[in-house]
């Protein structure tokens, strides 16, 4: 993950998975992240294209340690955790 830049109302991050954890093209993504403060909300889901450009987390809270789940399902498989990162954010 990287550290994007503040803004008045909170902190941009923008959340960059490893290639390696995004390689299933067949189902979908879902990330959630503690404290749940921030657009998208936790739980949102993304197509791999999506996840694999990265995930501008917006309005986030200024100077907090933020956890972050990211889980895979598809037709057989359901909410399979990939990737888990703590982030600070910027003061």
């Amino acid at each position: 993950m990287q550290f994007v830049h503040l803004q008045g109302v909170g902190a941009d991050v923008v959340i960059q998975i490893p290639s390696e954890n995004v390689r299933d093209q067949d189902g979908r993504y879902r990330l959630d992240y503690r404290p749940p403060h921030g657009n998208p909300p936790p739980n949102a889901t993304f197509t791999p294209a999506q996840v694999s450009e990265g995930v501008e987390l917006t309005r986030a809270l200024p100077g907090t340690k933020y956890n972050f789940q990211l889980y895979y399902t598809n037709a057989t498989i359901s909410d399979y955790p990939t990737w888990t990162a703590s982030i600070t954010t910027g003061e």
